[in-house]
Parts: C-alpha cells; sequence; structure tokens
C-alpha cells in the first residue's frame, strides 16, 4: 500500500481550490490537476507500506499528535517548483506554520525508528494543484495574475491516507484519522 499522512480539508476548501484549478487552467498547455477530493496538506509520505505495518503506523500517528491543540492554516499564495519545463505549481499556506512544522517534527520522531526516513529538505507547507504543468508564459508572469483568497484550514486531526488507483483514477482513501 502506498501511504502518506495528511491534513485533510473541509469540503469548502476543496470547493475553493477547485475553482481556483479552473482559473490556473487557462495559463498551462499540458497538465494533471490535483482532483477536488485528492486535496490535502501532505504532513509525511511514507511510501510503500505492508499492511501488517499499519497499527504500528497508526499508533506513531496517536503519539505524535498527543498534547496537540489545534490550529489553523491560512491559504496564502501561489508557488512553483521547477522541474525543467514542467512545473509543480501549488498553494502555500500562512497562519500557525510554526504549529504545523511542529506536527511535522513530532510525526517524523515516532516515524523514525519504525524505519520510516527523515526529510533532508526543509519542509515548504503546500497544496499540490497541479503536477507536470506547461506554462503557456514564465511562471514570473503568470503567478502576479493569480490571487489567493485567505480561507482558513482549521487543522484538528492527521489522516492515514492510501494513494491508489480506482478504475485508472489517482484516488486518496482515508484509513484512519486521530484527532486532537
Amino acid at each position: 500500500m502506498r501511504l502518506f499522512i495528511a491534513v485533510d480539508f473541509p469540503a469548502g476548501v476543496k470547493d475553493y481550490l477547485a475553482r481556483q484549478e479552473a482559473v490556473l487552467r487557462k495559463f498551462c498547455h499540458r497538465y494533471n490537476f490535483t482532483r477536488r477530493d485528492n486535496f490535502h496538506l501532505t504532513v509525511k509520505f511514507l511510501g510503500e507500506v505492508g499492511v501488517d505495518s499499519l497499527p504500528a503506523v497508526t499508533n506513531a500517528m496517536d503519539r505524535a499528535v498527543m498534547g496537540m491543540k489545534p490550529f489553523e492554516l491560512v491559504l496564502s499564495h501561489w508557488g512553483c517548483f521547477h522541474r525543467g519545463s514542467r512545473k509543480l505549481l501549488w498553494i502555500g499556506v500562512k497562519g500557525n506554520v510554526p504549529a504545523f512544522t511542529g506536527l511535522f517534527h513530532r510525526v517524523e520522531e515516532q516515524l523514525a525508528p519504525l524505519g520510516f526516513p527523515r526529510e533532508n529538505r526543509k519542509l515548504t507547507a503546500h497544496i499540490t494543484m497541479a503536477r507536470e504543468a506547461v506554462l503557456k508564459e514564465d511562471w514570473e508572469k503568470v503567478a502576479p495574475v493569480l490571487a489567493v483568497e485567505p480561507k482558513v484550514i482549521p487543522v484538528t486531526s492527521i489522516t492515514l491516507m492510501e494513494s491508489t488507483r480506482v478504475s485508472g483514477v489517482l484516488t486518496y482513501i482515508p484509513l484512519y484519522e486521530k484527532k486532537f
């Protein structure tokens, strides 16, 4: 099973992100957009995990959020990771980013003894909007045209998600949610 731990979003935030994607489409020649139901904020990518490891992973999630209080993030700006001529386009967050960073480190700390390697790059909290995007113009010209409403994302839990294909469509299936 291909798994990751994420902050899932309420329907209103997912609806807003889907509308933002529709605006973005007119600036792209080619793209692989995120489906509305798949919008999330990744806390930790786990990769391939055997079903027998699920109890250890969910126990680690329980320990990671012990004593945490809910917090809020806010949609803030567009960003781009450049991969040659193709781009990964995303929306960043502001708000209580230190709490999200703390959550990330707590999850990593609990998963490391289970053999999940720690990230060796700086955390950039973002929501992937499009992968493999080929823009009609340079990103530097497109970015200023795009606006982001400061929609609030309440962070009250983390969710273990399975990434799989259902009838050929990439689908994220929630397997376990731990509230805090």
